[in-house]
């Protein structure tokens, strides 16, 4: 941000907020907790200038069949005992798409991920046109689970449908997709959350 000075003014920094973001005499900004706060700079003559600083809970990563490490085949197993040590919190692993298939290393990355004690996700990627081929996806991913015992404990975040890549467009069918994937899912005991591009979401109720 940018206060104007000549050398006779100082510039003192301060936070709207600081449980949220503190801010040192240097301008360095630190993040302390979730939420926003405003960081002002301001000069001794009275011109200041200010921004908005976001701070979240976690940092994490995305992960699906084809995901590796330098040195590994794309196709390995990821090593989340790595992951870990960057400093990452958690882990979405993608367990399969449309409506029949597995990523096939799904069962040994979601087990890898409980070892290292990483907070977990999954998302399924969805390539629904009708409720009955959600419904269809929906049955496929819960077989996939069923796959690891005990998964539904360990899961830190509702299962997330991706459906960024289907070609339905209409904003009330992709309503009665999405809830059609919910239902079958909610009726195994797992919560759902959607993801979209905006152009489409911003027309769904």
């Amino acid at each position: 941000i940018d206060a104007p000075t000549s050398s006779e003014t100082t510039i003192t920094w301060s936070s709207s907020d600081p449980t949220v973001a503190t801010v040192d005499s240097n301008g360095v900004v630190t993040a302390v907790s979730q939420g926003q706060a405003k960081i002002t700079a301001t000069t001794s003559t009275g011109n200041l200038d200010y921004t908005y600083v976001s701070v979240d809970f976690y940092n994490g990563v995305h992960t699906k069949y084809s995901s590796g490490l330098p040195g590994q085949s794309g196709y390995d197993p990821v090593d989340f005992s790595v992951i870990k040590n960057k400093g990452f919190d958690y882990v979405i692993v993608r367990a399969g798409y449309g409506t029949s298939s597995t990523d096939g290393n799904f069962k040994i990355n979601i087990e890898n991920v409980i070892k290292s004690g990483l907070n977990i996700g999954i998302w399924y990627e969805g390539y629904a046109e009708s409720t009955d081929e959600a419904k269809e996806e929906a049955n496929n991913l819960v077989s996939i689970l069923n796959t690891v015992p005990g998964i539904k404990d360990k899961l830190s975040f509702p299962i997330l449908y991706n459906l960024l890549y289907t070609s339905e467009s209409d904003p009330d069918n992709l309503v009665k997709i999405t809830k059609a994937f919910k239902d079958v899912l909610k009726a195994n005991g797992y919560e759902v959350m959607l993801e979209l591009g905006k152009t489409k979401l911003s027309k769904m109720n």
